[in-house]
């Protein structure tokens, strides 16, 4: 394709959910209740670690880094999934698609360091379970959490950055319910 023949794209139309009628109603009260699930579940996590002294060790510090990272990933999806089953015209902004990849990416990436964190904690508490007060102090549980939320960031902008520099071409429906790296990379020139 000529370089002068291509168009900007300025929204994107999301065609994961391509039905009618009844169909889409039932979907939509089957993903609230499970999100709202997610998130009442992930919030008691959150809260009860944070109340009960007892479990102010480092595995549930780390539990309680990763149920608020999976509560920001299903608030960074969900809304949208659900507002774009109510409505007739499923579109998304461009710069809307790119904040929400770029959410996706930071809390995937996140989850897979707290998750890392999470195993050398426990093989930590299995393989030395003498030193494991010297080895998962307060300290160093917290610098790993904080490590995990820093690191996401520059792959998610990054990777983001570079995934949106690249050029669309032809359609711009995107297949899949919200804005993710596969279905975006096949509208990529």
């Amino acid at each position: 394709m000529k370089p002068g023949n291509q168009t900007i794209a300025t929204h994107f139309f999301l065609s994961g959910f391509a039905f009618h009628g009844k169909m889409q109603l039932l979907f939509f009260m089957l993903i609230s209740i499970m999100f709202l699930a997610t998130l009442i579940g992930n919030s008691l996590i959150v809260v009860i670690t944070t109340v009960d002294p007892v479990l102010h060790t480092p595995m549930y510090y780390l539990l309680k880094n990763l149920a608020l990272t999976e509560i920001c990933y299903s608030l960074t999806i969900v809304p949208k999934m659900l507002a774009i089953l109510l409505v007739e015209r499923k579109v998304i902004s461009f710069t809307a698609c790119a904040l929400q990849l770029n959410c996706v990416i930071l809390f995937v990436t996140c989850e897979c360091f707290l998750l890392g964190a999470m195993a050398y904690d426990r093989q930590a508490a299995i393989c030395h379970p003498l030193h494991y007060a010297t080895l998962m102090n307060r300290d160093r549980c917290f610098k790993m959490a904080i490590g995990s939320w820093l690191c996401g960031v520059p792959v998610a902008l990054g990777f983001t950055t570079w995934l949106f520099t690249l050029p669309f071409c032809g359609r711009n429906t995107v297949d899949h319910f919200f804005c993710d790296v596969s279905p975006l990379l096949k509208l990529v020139c």
